[in-house]
């Protein structure tokens, strides 16, 4: 009986064991800085590719959107570390001067959906990658670890078929998978000046609803997510949020 109990402990042991390494062998690599991938979701499977669009396009309203994967360069990304653990996101298309930012799903701009925006000091661009088996979820610092981004199908009237923030759930649409692609390493972003603790979105908004943007020094955000000077009411009677989003 004795013989029986101690082999019995031991095969599971070792079973447990050999499925504990194969499940370790099979996460995904994290991306390495300076090499270009696709981004790919494990609903829309290997013939769709997540796609950086221009702000100004009217294909999707100028958000980011899943297409056929084909030789475009706004389909190969990058992945730059910065503090904390997160990554900025850009695309070959558009360089070092524009970054993903995820939206929050219910802000007026590009309809919610996530966006090619200028690169700046948003908590919405700073990107973590949660490893899930052989995929990853994509959350921001500014949604927080309860919102993943989710590739949409073209087609949806969700978000007019453009990837967007939502609650992270058991969907495969927030699975995503990193295709490393050949051609040219990235360019790694250029050293320079430390920038200053607030800077304006070109469309001069700010304010929880726009990703916790500032104002420029010297300006301030009103309780409608504008930021305005000295001269207007933005920094009077129509200050909003208490001061958290003026510029310092």
């Amino acid at each position: 009986m004795k013989r029986s109990v101690v082999m019995h402990s031991v095969v599971p042991f070792g079973l447990f064991a050999m499925l504990f390494s194969s499940a370790a062998l099979a996460q995904a690599p994290m991306p390495v800085p300076g090499h270009w991938y696709k981004l790919q979701t494990v609903f829309r499977g290997a013939g769709e590719c997540f796609e950086g669009n221009q702000s100004s396009s009217p294909v999707h309203g100028g958000a980011a959107f899943m297409d056929s994967c084909q030789n475009v360069s706004g389909q190969s990304w990058s992945f730059e570390p910065v503090a904390g653990g997160f990554y900025r996101l850009r695309t070959q298309f558009q360089g070092q001067e524009m970054c993903l930012e995820g939206n929050q799903s219910s802000s007026p701009v590009h309809g919610g959906s996530a966006f090619m925006d200028r690169c700046q000091n948003v908590s919405g661009q700073l990107w973590r990658l949660v490893r899930e088996g052989n995929s990853f979820r994509l959350r921001t610092s500014f949604r927080g670890d309860g919102e993943c981004l989710e590739g949409n199908q073209s087609s949806s009237p969700v978000h007019g078929g453009s990837a967007f923030m939502d609650r992270c759930q058991n969907v495969s649409g927030q699975l995503w998978n990193l295709v490393p692609v050949g051609g040219a390493p990235a360019a790694r972003p250029a050293a320079r000046p430390a920038a200053p603790a607030a800077t304006e979105r070109p469309d001069h908004r700010c304010g929880p609803s726009f990703a916790n943007a500032s104002c420029a020094p010297g300006r301030c955000c009103s309780s409608h997510g504008w930021c305005g000077g000295q001269q207007e009411t933005h920094c009077s009677s129509d200050r909003g949020f208490n001061g958290q989003f003026d510029g310092r």
